[in-house]
């Protein structure tokens, strides 16, 4: 094991295991009778003492020579894409698939949102439950009603 070092490329999934990312690594996999690849997935554990990963991250992961633990057998390498941070590799502008994001009107927007929900308006939850609570007051087959012609 010590003469052979893999790194491989996955994507962080949700794990409850602290300090390691589980990385999720998708293999192609040749299916023999029908001479077709098919996606095959396995799952690893990867030494993140810091936590800088996110869950959807794409990440390289490298093996360890001693295993740190029973089930962590990898460690982080690099994060090679972070969720949620999407850069232009050209200009290094946010962007999102076709367009780019102004940094001062996206903090603008998000202190207006910031405000509107702070106001005293009413959500669009708070409205149903109170709609819903005013109909179950008056049951649709109660004898009480005067639409109802026995």
């Amino acid at each position: 094991m010590a003469g052979h070092s893999r790194i491989l490329l996955g994507q962080v999934v949700q794990s409850k295991l602290r300090d390691a990312a589980k990385v999720q690594i998708t293999k192609l996999k040749l299916d023999t009778y029908v001479m077709q690849y098919f996606p095959d997935k396995s799952s690893v554990f990867a030494f993140d003492p810091k936590g800088v990963t996110k869950v959807g991250d794409i990440v390289l992961v490298k093996e360890l020579e001693a295993r740190r633990t029973r089930f962590i057998t990898h460690k982080l390498e690099k994060i090679i894409y972070s969720i949620g941070n999407v850069r232009d590799p050209l200009t290094g502008k946010r962007c999102d698939s076709e367009t780019y994001w102004d940094e001062e009107e996206r903090k603008k927007l998000f202190e207006k949102e910031a405000e509107e929900q702070t106001g005293m308006e009413e959500t669009k939850a708070e409205k149903r439950s109170v709609y819903e609570f005013e109909r179950m007051k008056d049951p649709i087959l109660s004898l009480k009603r005067k639409d109802w012609k026995l």
